[in-house]
């Protein structure tokens, strides 16, 4: 798995990670929260949406349903 370089690879794989668990790829979206776990990026889904924070920075930014 490559590392996250940047701000946009991260909302892209957020974007996926979105759209693979709507579509039920359960396993594709768990290897997407492993390669932001990996970068550092810590992911928390709840029935509002996702929610995803650097460990370095521990505001939240919200994505999907709100």
């Amino acid at each position: 798995m490559s590392l996250v370089n940047n701000d946009q690879e991260v909302i892209e794989l957020l974007v996926e990670r979105m759209a693979v668990r709507q579509a039920g790829n359960f396993a594709r979206a768990d290897e997407i929260r492993k390669q932001l776990a990996e970068a550092g990026i810590a992911i928390e889904d709840d029935y509002h949406g996702t929610l995803f924070y650097r460990a370095s920075n521990p505001w939240p930014i919200r994505v999907g349903n709100q």
